[in-house]
């Protein structure tokens, strides 16, 4: 039997506030038939419009939590799409993220637009959904400042965990143990404390590359201009196991 393609592009693979990088947000098509979108970061639209995608192109948008930054991209598309009817987004995101994803649209609408923007909350975290063709989306909680959730992709062929932002969280460890490719934050950079990761919601690029070591690749993502460096000289030594990927970096399993 044929074994399923999946294409990933990191639309953003910064923090907040790292200029040399775009907020995070990742592109996953399984088979060009079932398209995902985790995050939306603020340069993210424009990254999408490259690749001649729009929003009727994505199955769904999944957000892992409210921050600023893991949605800024989502008003952009709404205005720029406003004025060409477009067919209902889709987007699964917590209660909190959903109020302030209305709020945004709200703000998009009186700005002044010919088609009023149509989203629907498909369901919310945490939750074990069956997507078409056999595709699991697991929403797991994580450890941020906020409520917050990890997101885990998988088939009989792939497991793909992302960790979205947390600071070390077993829940994340449990499912990164064997998966094809694990997809972890690493916002700190080395030499922090247990203490100060707890504290910020965020994981350290050392703790981060011995999370994701237990799968079969590694990505390093949400980069701060802090923790970049180091990303991409640990990420050297544990070269075609640990990748720091650029903004519209394409990664395929097959």
């Amino acid at each position: 039997m044929k074994i399923m393609c999946i294409e990933i592009v990191f639309l953003g693979t910064g923090s907040s506030a790292n200029p040399k990088r775009g907020q995070s947000s990742i592109y996953i098509s399984i088979e060009e038939k079932l398209r995902l979108v985790v995050d939306f970061g603020c340069r993210a639209y424009n990254i999408l419009r490259e690749m001649g995608l729009r929003s009727k192109d994505i199955d769904l948008f999944i957000f892992t939590h409210t921050h600023y930054d893991h949605i800024c991209g989502l008003p952009l598309m709404l205005f720029s799409e406003s004025f060409n009817k477009r067919p209902t987004i889709k987007i699964v995101s917590d209660d909190l993220t959903w109020d302030n994803i209305l709020s945004l649209r709200n703000t998009v609408i009186k700005t002044g637009v010919k088609y009023k923007p149509v989203l629907k909350r498909v369901f919310k975290p945490p939750i074990l959904y069956m997507l078409p063709y056999n595709i699991s989306l697991e929403l797991f909680p994580v450890k941020h400042t906020v409520d917050a959730y990890g997101v885990m992709i998988s088939n009989k062929d792939y497991k793909i965990v992302i960790s979205g932002d947390t600071a070390p969280s077993i829940n994340v460890m449990k499912r990164v143990l064997g998966a094809t490719l694990a997809i972890h934050e690493a916002t700190l950079p080395i030499g922090v404390t247990k203490k100060k990761e707890r504290l910020e919601g965020h994981t350290s690029v050392k703790k981060a590359i011995k999370i994701i070591s237990s799968a079969e690749r590694g990505v390093l993502y949400h980069l701060s201009e802090k923790s970049e460096k180091d990303a991409i000289s640990l990420a050297s030594i544990e070269r075609g196991k640990i990748y720091v990927p650029e903004d519209r970096t394409r990664l395929k399993l097959c």
